[in-house]
Protein backbone atom coordinates (compact mmCIF):
# COMPACT_ATOMS: atom_id res chain seq x y z
CA UNK A 1 0.00 0.00 0.00
CA UNK A 2 1.15 3.53 -0.71
CA UNK A 3 1.01 6.21 1.96
CA UNK A 4 0.78 9.93 1.22
CA UNK A 5 1.61 12.57 3.83
CA UNK A 6 1.01 16.31 3.52
CA UNK A 7 2.54 19.02 5.68
CA UNK A 8 1.08 22.50 5.21
CA UNK A 9 1.93 25.72 6.97
CA UNK A 10 -0.64 28.19 8.28
CA UNK A 11 -0.14 30.97 5.71
CA UNK A 12 -3.75 30.71 4.57
CA UNK A 13 -4.94 30.34 8.18
CA UNK A 14 -8.54 29.05 8.23
CA UNK A 15 -8.99 29.60 4.49
CA UNK A 16 -8.07 26.03 3.55
CA UNK A 17 -11.64 24.88 4.23
CA UNK A 18 -13.10 27.49 1.86
CA UNK A 19 -10.37 27.68 -0.77
CA UNK A 20 -11.73 24.98 -3.12
CA UNK A 21 -14.22 27.40 -4.66
CA UNK A 22 -11.24 29.51 -5.76
CA UNK A 23 -9.30 26.58 -7.23
CA UNK A 24 -9.06 28.24 -10.65
CA UNK A 25 -7.16 31.17 -9.02
CA UNK A 26 -4.61 28.94 -7.27
CA UNK A 27 -1.19 28.31 -8.77
CA UNK A 28 0.69 25.13 -7.84
CA UNK A 29 4.32 25.02 -8.95
CA UNK A 30 7.93 24.13 -8.15
CA UNK A 31 7.30 20.45 -7.37
CA UNK A 32 8.94 17.28 -8.64
CA UNK A 33 6.69 15.82 -11.35
CA UNK A 34 8.25 12.40 -10.72
CA UNK A 35 6.47 12.40 -7.33
CA UNK A 36 3.16 14.23 -7.96
CA UNK A 37 1.39 16.03 -10.79
CA UNK A 38 -1.14 18.83 -10.28
CA UNK A 39 -4.43 18.86 -12.17
CA UNK A 40 -4.88 22.26 -13.82
CA UNK A 41 -7.62 24.43 -12.25
CA UNK A 42 -8.09 22.27 -9.17
CA UNK A 43 -6.42 21.40 -5.89
CA UNK A 44 -6.04 17.80 -7.02
CA UNK A 45 -2.62 16.17 -7.16
CA UNK A 46 -1.99 12.75 -8.66
CA UNK A 47 0.68 10.53 -7.15
CA UNK A 48 3.21 9.58 -9.82
CA UNK A 49 5.93 7.85 -7.80
CA UNK A 50 7.78 7.54 -4.50
CA UNK A 51 9.78 10.43 -3.11
CA UNK A 52 9.32 13.81 -1.50
CA UNK A 53 8.75 17.23 -2.97
CA UNK A 54 7.67 20.72 -1.99
CA UNK A 55 4.72 22.31 -3.77
CA UNK A 56 4.55 26.11 -3.84
CA UNK A 57 0.93 27.27 -3.52
CA UNK A 58 0.02 30.82 -4.50
CA UNK A 59 -3.38 32.45 -4.02
CA UNK A 60 -4.25 36.16 -4.03
CA UNK A 61 -0.72 37.24 -3.20
CA UNK A 62 -0.28 34.69 -0.41
CA UNK A 63 2.35 32.01 -0.91
CA UNK A 64 3.00 28.87 1.11
CA UNK A 65 4.73 25.57 0.59
CA UNK A 66 3.36 22.09 1.16
CA UNK A 67 5.75 19.21 1.72
CA UNK A 68 4.54 15.96 0.18
CA UNK A 69 6.05 12.55 0.92
CA UNK A 70 5.00 9.45 -0.98
CA UNK A 71 6.37 6.05 -0.08
CA UNK A 72 5.55 2.39 -0.43
CA UNK A 73 4.87 0.88 2.97
CA UNK A 74 5.50 -2.61 1.63
CA UNK A 75 9.20 -1.78 1.29
CA UNK A 76 9.52 -0.61 4.90
CA UNK A 77 11.66 -2.58 7.36
CA UNK A 78 11.37 -0.16 10.30
CA UNK A 79 15.02 0.83 9.87
CA UNK A 80 16.29 4.13 11.24
CA UNK A 81 17.21 6.46 8.37
CA UNK A 82 18.20 9.56 10.27
CA UNK A 83 18.87 11.25 13.60
CA UNK A 84 18.86 15.02 14.06
CA UNK A 85 18.51 17.36 17.05
CA UNK A 86 14.98 18.32 18.09
CA UNK A 87 14.85 22.14 18.08
CA UNK A 88 18.46 22.68 19.20
CA UNK A 89 21.83 21.02 19.64
CA UNK A 90 23.16 23.74 21.96
CA UNK A 91 22.33 23.93 25.66
CA UNK A 92 23.34 26.20 28.53
CA UNK A 93 23.30 25.36 32.22
CA UNK A 94 23.79 28.50 34.29
CA UNK A 95 23.41 27.76 37.97
CA UNK A 96 23.91 31.41 38.85
CA UNK A 97 20.46 31.94 37.28
CA UNK A 98 17.61 30.86 39.60
CA UNK A 99 15.47 30.00 36.55
CA UNK A 100 18.08 27.67 35.06
CA UNK A 101 17.14 24.02 34.68
CA UNK A 102 18.80 20.81 33.62
CA UNK A 103 17.87 20.38 29.95
CA UNK A 104 16.99 17.12 28.25
CA UNK A 105 18.69 16.35 24.93
CA UNK A 106 15.92 15.41 22.50
CA UNK A 107 16.18 14.15 18.94
CA UNK A 108 14.11 13.36 15.87
CA UNK A 109 14.50 9.78 14.64
CA UNK A 110 13.41 9.14 11.02
CA UNK A 111 12.43 5.73 9.72
CA UNK A 112 12.43 4.13 6.26
CA UNK A 113 8.65 4.48 5.95
CA UNK A 114 9.05 8.30 6.09
CA UNK A 115 7.69 8.49 9.64
CA UNK A 116 9.55 10.14 12.51
CA UNK A 117 9.30 10.53 16.26
CA UNK A 118 10.52 12.96 18.88
CA UNK A 119 12.79 10.77 20.98
CA UNK A 120 15.25 10.64 23.85
CA UNK A 121 17.07 8.05 25.85
CA UNK A 122 17.50 4.32 25.90
CA UNK A 123 13.75 3.74 25.49
CA UNK A 124 14.15 4.92 21.90
CA UNK A 125 17.56 3.33 21.30
CA UNK A 126 19.47 6.56 21.85
CA UNK A 127 22.78 6.55 23.71
CA UNK A 128 25.00 9.40 24.86
CA UNK A 129 28.79 9.55 24.90
CA UNK A 130 30.42 12.23 27.07
CA UNK A 131 33.38 12.93 29.34
CA UNK A 132 31.96 12.18 32.79
CA UNK A 133 34.67 14.31 34.44
CA UNK A 134 33.07 17.35 32.76
CA UNK A 135 29.37 16.61 32.43
CA UNK A 136 26.82 13.89 33.20
CA UNK A 137 23.93 12.75 31.01
CA UNK A 138 21.30 10.33 32.32
CA UNK A 139 19.90 7.47 30.24
CA UNK A 140 16.93 9.77 29.54
CA UNK A 141 19.16 12.53 28.17
CA UNK A 142 18.95 14.92 31.13
CA UNK A 143 22.17 16.92 31.45
CA UNK A 144 23.92 17.66 34.78
CA UNK A 145 26.99 19.87 35.18
CA UNK A 146 30.32 18.81 36.67
CA UNK A 147 32.74 21.59 35.64
CA UNK A 148 32.43 24.94 33.87
CA UNK A 149 33.12 25.12 30.15
CA UNK A 150 31.66 24.02 26.83
CA UNK A 151 31.39 20.25 26.54
CA UNK A 152 30.33 17.85 23.80
CA UNK A 153 27.82 15.03 24.01
CA UNK A 154 27.71 12.55 21.13
CA UNK A 155 24.10 11.46 20.58
CA UNK A 156 23.79 8.09 18.80
CA UNK A 157 21.00 5.91 17.42
CA UNK A 158 21.55 3.00 15.03
CA UNK A 159 24.30 4.13 12.60
CA UNK A 160 23.54 7.83 13.03
CA UNK A 161 24.89 10.46 15.39
CA UNK A 162 25.31 14.17 16.02
CA UNK A 163 27.14 16.25 18.59
CA UNK A 164 25.31 18.42 21.12
CA UNK A 165 27.20 21.21 22.86
CA UNK A 166 26.54 22.04 26.50
CA UNK A 167 27.93 25.19 28.11
CA UNK A 168 28.15 25.02 31.90
CA UNK A 169 28.38 28.15 34.04
CA UNK A 170 29.00 27.81 37.81
CA UNK A 171 28.07 24.13 38.16
CA UNK A 172 26.49 22.65 41.23
CA UNK A 173 28.50 20.26 43.35
CA UNK A 174 29.17 17.18 41.19
CA UNK A 175 26.53 14.48 41.40
CA UNK A 176 27.43 10.96 42.34
CA UNK A 177 25.66 8.09 40.65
Amino acid sequence: SVKLELYACTTFQNQWANIRKYADEIKLYGYDENVVKAKEGSLTMTVVGEGSTVVTVEWRGMITQICIKVYDRNNSTGAVTGLVPFVTDTYKLDHTDPLSFNPQIKSIISYDDATWIEAWGAEHGITYEFDSSKIRVTNDGVVYPVVSGTHEVKVKCANFSYVAKVTVVAPEKPLSY
